[in-house]
Order: C-alpha cells, then structure tokens, then sequence
C-alpha cells in the first residue's frame, strides 16, 4: 500500500508541477488567482454531470414559487404556514440532491488542497534564517542519546544545535540555518541507519514537502512530496518546520485556501449560464 500511495502521490505531483510550470514567473497570488479562476468552472462542469438537473430545476421552481405565494397570501395564516412548510420540505429535497456530487467530489477535491497547500501554505526558509529540523520517534523513548545525529554539507546548510530530545513529544530537534539559496540535502544518522530530508532554501518552485513520513499509505497520501521511509527505519518520520505563507486580499492578511474558495465559487457562478449548468 505504501508504494501504492507514492506512485500515486508522484503521479498527482508530476500533473500538477506540469499545471503550474507556465505560471513560475508570476507572483504566489497571481497564479493562485488564475488557478482559482480556472478552478470554479471546472467545477461546476463536473458538479452538472454527477447531479441530477432535472430534479434540480424542478425544485428551485417549486421553492420560486411558494416565495411567490408567500406575497400573495400574507394576510392568511394558515395559507402562510402551510407555504411555509412546503419551502422546508423543498430545500430539504434540494439538499439531498446535492449530496451525491458533493461527496463524491470531496475525495478528488481533498487531494488538490494538499497539492495546492504544499505550494501556497508554506515558503522555503529565506537564506540566512533559522529553521526547526524534527525527527519523530517510535516510542516514547526513543533511541539512545547520542545514537542519533544530523549531518548536513557545510556549504549548504549551518547546524548550530546538538540533539534535544524531548520524549514527551516523541521527538528529536535541531536547529539549522541555510547558508545558500537550493533544495538542500541532509541526512539523520540512527546508529548506522541514515535516512534523507530535503530542506529548501530561498524561492524554489514546485511542491515543498514538509514531512517525510513512514508511517503508513494515509500518511502518506497527506505529505506528498519525498519518498516513504523504510518501514525497517527506527524513526517514523522527519518534518522541516518551514514558515507559514500569507496572502493579502484589499490589505487582510489571510490564508490562501479563503481567496481560492471565494474566486472559484465566483467564476463557477459566473460560467454556469454558458456550461448550462443549474446550481
């Protein structure tokens, strides 16, 4: 199963590294916004062929008209609440036909947000700054002091701490500093087990992993990225802390997945008409 979610992991990684390859040269919240865009109407053509147009039309014209009767008939209470029951019963038949296409679009839609939340969540640690470097453990323990080391070319990457091993927390934490601009490469030392960690430095595109895992295929599925660590490895995985990315919508600053939700949902409004689509 491992193997499976990486091959799959690599696969969805090469689309969308070929999906963003012609935007390298615009800024995160240019190319963020041209994804958006193009997103909604993707969207809504998907959301017109899972779901039942019909019944759809059928009963927004129901709960169009009762509206209509609530005008009509405001001076009869009874007349009023009996409307007024029929709106309930339509919109729960309205919510029941978009059930089918929301769940089945959640699956594929949870799988773009992690592609786009390793482009646009994070940034590579700016040369010169200080990042947190985690191994997490197996147990609580963990292995022996000084049985588990760092090691980094020097060149690339400053490491400016000893191992603190915290077995609270199952982990193992040091603190590096990049010295140049590159996707770096360090190695964690258990005995005479080793096992790799890419650390980006400056401005790299393409997916930034920030865990490289071993722990199973869901685990997998959530860090795309790096390859799975041997399942032999006495460590569960190794995590880069890397900065948080921000976007500023009209001088707020906010997280990206709100200026993508707001985009897509606006131009998938705006191209239903021309898909045909009813919503």
């Amino acid at each position: 199963m491992d193997t499976l979610a990486y091959t799959f992991n690599s696969a969805l990684v090469a689309i969308f590294d070929f999906i963003f390859f012609p935007l390298q040269g615009l800024g995160a919240s240019w190319s963020l916004s041209l994804i958006s865009i193009a997103s909604g109407p993707l969207v809504v053509l998907a959301v017109g062929r899972l779901s039942n147009q019909e019944s759809i039309a059928r009963v927004r014209q129901s709960i169009f008209a009762k509206l209509l009767g609530l005008r009509l008939f405001q001076s009869d209470l009874g007349v009023m609440l009996g409307i007024q029951g029929g709106i309930l019963a339509d919109l729960l038949r309205y919510s029941g036909l978009w059930l089918k296409p929301a769940v089945l679009l959640l699956i594929p839609f949870c799988f773009v947000a992690l592609q786009l939340n390793g482009r646009y969540a994070i940034n590579g640690v700016a040369v010169g700054d200080a990042a947190i470097v985690k191994v997490h453990t197996l147990e609580t323990t963990g292995p022996a002091r000084g049985s588990v080391w760092l090691t980094a070319s020097e060149d690339e990457v400053s490491i400016e701490t000893a191992a603190i091993h915290i077995p609270s927390q199952r982990e193992i934490v040091w603190r590096v500093r990049p010295r140049s601009e590159g996707v770096h490469r360090m190695i964690v030392h258990v005995g005479d087990f080793e096992v790799e960690k890419s650390l980006v430095a400056g401005s790299v595109p393409g997916l930034l992993s920030s865990v490289r895992t071993g722990r199973g295929a869901l685990d997998l599925l959530l860090h795309p990225g790096e390859r799975p660590i041997e399942a032999s490895a006495p460590l569960a995985a190794i995590e880069v802390v890397y900065p948080e990315a921000e976007f500023s919508v009209l001088g707020i600053r906010t997280h990206w997945v709100y200026p993508f939700l707001l985009l897509s949902m606006a131009s998938g409004y705006l191209a239903k008409g021309m898909l045909g689509v009813e919503i």
